[in-house]
This record gives structure tokens, C-alpha cells and sequence, in this order.
């Protein structure tokens, strides 16, 4: 659908987020400024009701596992201090 619509499959994605409603705000993250202002672009992505429903779709059939990260990497995202 990305490439049918002429954009990046984050754009799109982001595109989606954004149409779900004014109270979802999609926090992408980069360190490369060409796809800070890729992300950005994608406000100007219109898609149909029947594309937000094909992606809808697609998101709820994926079979989606394991960590986010590498195990080596997920000790990193957690300490053991007790909060304050």
C-alpha cells in the first residue's frame, strides 16, 4: 500500500496512527535527520477509509512475537532501584 501511495512504509504507518483520532500522538523515534523529516511528511498522507480499514485488518491478523529488543539489549531497559 506504501508504495502504491508513493510513500515510505513509515510514513504510512504514522499516517494511520494519526488518523485514529486527535488523542493518539505517534512518537517515532530516529537519529538520522533525512528520516526525522521523512516522519514528518507524513501529515500530508491521506488515506481512505477503506485503507485505514485494510491496515486496521492487517495489524489485527499479524502474528507478531518475541522481544523488541536483543536480550542483551533488554537488561539495559530495566534497574533495580526501587522508586522513590
Amino acid at each position: 500500500m506504501a508504495r502504491e501511495k508513493g510513500v515510505s512504509p513509515a510514513q504510512l504507518v504514522l499516517a494511520w496512527l494519526l488518523a485514529q483520532g486527535d488523542d493518539i500522538f505517534p512518537i517515532p523515534g530516529t537519529s538520522n535527520t533525512n528520516r526525522l523529516d521523512e516522519n514528518a511528511k507524513a501529515v500530508e498522507v491521506r488515506l481512505t477509509e477503506d485503507e485505514k480499514n485494510a491496515i486496521r485488518k492487517a495489524c489485527e491478523v499479524a502474528d507478531v512475537t518475541g522481544d523488541c529488543y536483543q536480550k542483551e539489549m533488554m537488561s539495559s531497559l530495566f534497574d533495580n532501584t526501587p522508586p522513590l
